[in-house]
């Protein structure tokens, strides 16, 4: 229910995914990194 709020909430939920999964980020940033 809060997903569709705003489109701008997309950008921010995004920011405050990344902190809040930092893990998951790490894994993420792991297998961009390796992408690139």
């Amino acid at each position: 229910k809060g997903k569709e709020v705003k489109p701008v909430t997309k950008a921010s939920t995004t920011k405050h995914t990344a902190k809040a999964t930092k893990n998951t980020n790490t894994n993420d940033h792991g297998r961009k990194t390796i992408d690139r």
